[in-house]
C-alpha cells in the first residue's frame, strides 16, 4: 500500500508539474496575442516516463524550450519531485501506512 502511495504521490506530482507549466505557457501566448498550438496531452510523457524510469520532466522540458537549459529545468524539477515522493513515504512510514 505505501509503495503504490509513494507511485501515485511521484507521477501525480510530475503530471502537475507539467499542467502548471503548460497554463503558464498558455497564458504567457494569449498575453502576447499568439495562438497556442501546444499538444495539451500528458499520456505520450507517462509511456516515456514508464519506459525510461520516471524521466517524464527533462524529456518534456527539453522537448518544450528545445534547449539543454529546458533538459537541466526538468532534471531540477525531477530531483524536486523524488524528494516530495521520499518524503511523503518516508511520514507515512513513520505513521505506520502499510
Amino acid at each position: 500500500m505505501l509503495t503504490v502511495i509513494v507511485w501515485i504521490v511521484f507521477y501525480g506530482s510530475m503530471v502537475a508539474v507539467i499542467k502548471v507549466d503548460q497554463n503558464m505557457r498558455a497564458t504567457r501566448a494569449a498575453a502576447e496575442g499568439v495562438p497556442d498550438w501546444d499538444n495539451k496531452s500528458v499520456v505520450p510523457y507517462l509511456v516515456i516516463g514508464l519506459i525510461c524510469g520516471g524521466l517524464i520532466l527533462p524529456v518534456y522540458f527539453y522537448s518544450t524550450r528545445k534547449s539543454g537549459i529546458g533538459a537541466l529545468i526538468g532534471l531540477g524539477w525531477t530531483v524536486a519531485v523524488v524528494g516530495a515522493a521520499f518524503l511523503v513515504g518516508f511520514i507515512l512510514a513513520l505513521a505506520h501506512v502499510r
